[in-house]
């Protein structure tokens, strides 16, 4: 899911630009998200 936080897939460029989100607080918030999702996937095995 890291590859979502990459300013290298096109699609973030138009979320961001249709919503009117900084690319910085776009990726504060999702790598909440897939650090999270990360730790359960390590737990679960």
């Amino acid at each position: 899911a890291f590859h979502f936080l990459s300013p290298l897939v096109a699609f973030i460029y138009l979320l961001l630009e249709m919503t009117k989100i900084d690319l910085r607080e776009y990726q504060a918030y999702i790598s909440r998200w897939t650090v999270g999702n990360f730790i359960i996937f390590m737990v679960m095995g």
